[in-house]
């Protein structure tokens, strides 16, 4: 598990970051294309046009939760997280930022 300090230092991980920000893309085209009956699809949309406006200020936003949500996981396994994690993980975060 990693400690609050490790968590912390991973904010600033420029790699992670970087993936975070792809997966912020990713999921913004998602919504964009998604079926305009999906819950909450026009809070979900203008999320999306605001993320794709800052793709790494959004990013660095949604870190946080991401990390908070992998809290028992160690340094290792968030750093080396597999793109499908990342994308898995800034899916369910961005719930939080509608």
């Amino acid at each position: 598990m990693a400690t609050y300090q490790e968590l912390y230092d991973l904010t600033t991980n420029v790699p992670l970051l970087n993936k975070v920000a792809t997966g912020v893309a990713i999921l913004a085209e998602d919504i964009r294309a998604e079926a305009t009956s999906v819950t909450n699809h026009d809070l979900r949309l203008a999320w999306a046009k605001r993320a794709l406006f800052n793709v790494d200020g959004t990013a660095r936003s949604l870190m946080w939760v991401i990390l908070a949500m992998n809290k028992a996981a160690t340094v290792t396994q968030i750093d080396t997280a597999s793109d499908a994690s990342i994308q898995t993980a800034v899916n369910a975060a961005v719930e939080l930022l509608l």
